[in-house]
């Protein structure tokens, strides 16, 4: 018992450690933003603070952690971000013990530990290291349940809806079988009812209130429809996805692969833990190859691939050896593998590219801002930096018109919520005339460049690249710090700027 206790520790220290380390420095991302946002300006989902759905449960978390610690918006996220990697590897650690022994919840809890995904997301702003918690959670409601309280449980997974309710619904089938399967061979009736109506009631006790929040039904349906709606191919999202497995699961694969044979037997033996184990992956894993993939999605099913991984070498002679390959593996994806800048070319528009450069496209995508590495993490915060000291000069109420080309070092999200007295443009339409702008706590749509005050001072942001691409702004150069360079555009000039971003290289 001691020597499990302090194996636990260990682990739980290397994931503070790791935090400590490694965590961003600097705001950065356009969800990220959103949160904070909420935290500084208030819970409102139609200026997207947060976007929809709203992650009501997250955004009283983060008020509850900043009312006890005093800690910055930004600090809170990441603090919130570090509670759900350690428990995470807790849980794992604890149910891997529980259903099968102190070897499998060692391998398993350093898998977790060390896996690139969570890695990664658990040190930057955005919510996915909450999914890693929420899959060991699964486990432990499904395969490991205390024998007290056991509807409490089906409660809370309800009542985990206003987390992410994507991640219960995309897991709400594998629950439900189990139950239903588990009536079936004990015809406890009583049990079935009295968890369905926990998981029942802890879904209600969440979406009444944020519904009346929201003003009514009908506005909760059309957040829930723009959340839902995924404009991208099957063969486009099928790449993420394979992309963020590789990552992912690189070496776990192969071990998965190399036993399919044992688990196929496991499979027609009716191992129930086994079963479940794998339904936690396929059923989540299946939405997310045919449907939509972005970022940790798969932490989703972390802790069902680690336990099924490390059981079965826990039980191989090799053990060892892999389990050492695969540490090494996930080590080296996160801290070595470089950050490689897709050229300027990526940002034609997808018509103007050849096949062959859509191909580059895509791989140096999987190799950049698909990449799950310290060296993605920081060139991150590099963009960031990089703008303060062309930004911090300027007079409050000055707009500032981010191209394409610079959007993806510095969102124009994150600058707002460093830059309150600014106004930050972004096309997002076809129309060059028109863009959206964010300033405080405040973002807008249709904003045109002949309804901007004449009073004010206009800039263009942009890189060097572009520069040497398709020529200067039509304006004169104020400041400039790699990648950067800043333009001020006279109103004159307003016509040659939209020609310039109608050309090639802003996304079409």
């Amino acid at each position: 018992m001691r020597s499990s206790r302090f194996t636990l520790f260990s682990l739980l220290l290397a994931g503070i450690v790791f935090f400590l380390l490694l965590h961003e420095r600097h705001l950065s991302g356009y969800d990220p933003a959103n949160f904070v946002l909420a935290l500084k300006y208030g819970f409102s989902i139609a200026q997207e603070r947060p976007h929809v759905p709203g992650y009501p449960g997250f955004y009283l978390l983060w008020k509850a952690i900043e009312f006890v610690t005093s800690l910055p918006p930004h600090d809170v996220i990441l603090a919130a971000n570090l509670l759900f990697t350690l428990t995470a590897i807790w849980l794992t650690y604890w149910v891997a013990r529980r259903l099968f022994n102190e070897r499998t919840a060692r391998i398993a809890s350093v898998l977790v530990l060390t896996n690139p995904l969570l890695l990664y997301y658990g040190n930057t702003a955005e919510l996915y290291a909450y999914d890693a918690a929420f899959s060991a959670f699964l486990v432990v409601l499904l395969l490991a349940p205390p024998k007290r309280y056991n509807s409490l449980r089906y409660f809370v997974f309800g009542l985990l809806g206003a987390f992410r309710l994507s991640s219960v619904i995309l897991t709400l089938p594998v629950v439900l079988a189990v139950l239903t399967y588990r009536y079936y061979r004990t015809r406890n009736r009583r049990g079935l009812v009295g968890n369905l109506i926990a998981l029942c009631l802890g879904i209600l006790a969440w979406l009444i209130p944020y519904t009346i929040h929201l003003g009514g039904i009908t506005a909760f349906i059309q957040v829930v429809q723009g959340a839902a709606y995924l404009p991208i191919t099957v063969p486009q999202n099928l790449f993420t996805f394979c992309v963020f497995m590789f990552w992912m699961v690189n070496v776990l694969g192969i071990v998965l692969l190399l036993h399919a044979k044992q688990l196929w037997k496991k499979l027609r033996e009716w191992d129930e833990p086994y079963i479940v184990l794998i339904l936690l992956i396929v059923t989540p894993a299946t939405f997310f190859a045919l449907k939509y993939y972005a970022k940790g999605y798969g932490l989703l099913y972390l802790a069902p691939v680690a336990l099924l991984a490390s059981h079965l070498l826990a039980r191989s002679r090799r053990r060892t050896q892999w389990v050492w390959s695969a540490v090494i593996v996930n080590m080296l994806i996160f801290f070595t593998v470089p950050f490689i800048v897709p050229a300027l070319r990526s940002t034609l528009s997808y018509s103007h590219r050849t096949m062959g450069e859509r191909w580059e496209t895509a791989f140096l995508r999987g190799i950049s801002a698909f990449a799950p590495t310290l060296a993605h993490l920081r060139v991150n915060e590099q963009g960031m930096e990089s703008v303060v000291p062309l930004l911090q000069p300027l007079r409050q109420g000055s707009y500032v018109l981010v191209d394409a080309s610079a959007s993806g070092w510095a969102y124009p999200r994150s600058l707002q919520v460093a830059y309150p007295g600014l106004v930050f443009l972004m096309r997002y339409t076809n129309d060059s005339s028109v863009f959206r702008w964010y300033s405080a706590g405040l973002t807008g749509y249709n904003l045109s460049l002949s309804h901007i005050p004449g009073s004010v001072a206009f800039y263009h942001l942009t890189t060097s690249a572009n520069v040497r691409e398709i020529g200067s702004p039509p304006g004169s150069r104020v400041s400039m710090s790699a990648p950067f360079e800043l333009y001020a555009i006279d109103r004159s000039n307003f016509p040659f700027l939209q020609h310039q971003l109608d050309s090639l290289f802003i996304k079409g």
